[in-house]
């Protein structure tokens, strides 16, 4: 049950790191907006070939690179998620939507689901059970 616990965890992991990206993505932006100096703070010198502000516009495009691998390794992660899933009956299928897909947090998914924090953690670990072998295979 590990394994499918840890790719499951990917999608928080996905998406702290393009909350990241795109903040670095808004600071560049703001960068080329300001009106420069030799300088910028973010490492980019003026060099002799190349100006501050193709610098800054290289370093946005990269971000922007990685910002659309992330976002499509993240939606691959949640289209195995939803193929390993259809298999589990309706409660448990919608816990790990809600949990994986939704990114909602376990409080809200038990009011959600009405229950208890305690049983909404028996349904999520059965789901998981029942995934290991689909998602392995998807």
């Amino acid at each position: 049950m590990m394994d499918i616990k840890k790719h499951l965890m990917q999608v928080f992991t996905l998406d702290k790191e393009i909350l990241k990206l795109t903040e670095q993505l808004a600071e560049l932006r703001a960068r080329q907006q300001a009106p420069g100096g030799r300088y910028d703070g973010l490492g980019v010198q003026k060099t002799r070939n190349v100006t501050v502000q193709e610098d800054l516009s290289i370093k946005a495009m990269r971000t922007e690179e990685k910002i659309a691998l992330a976002k499509v390794k993240l939606l691959q992660i949640e289209t195995k998620i939803h193929a390993s899933s259809r298999h589990l009956p309706p409660m448990q299928r919608a816990v790990i939507t809600w949990r994986y897909i939704c990114r909602f947090i376990w409080k809200d998914i038990a009011e959600r689901a009405e229950m208890s924090e305690m049983q909404l953690m028996r349904v999520h670990n059965e789901a998981l059970k029942t995934m290991e072998a689909h998602f392995k295979a998807a």
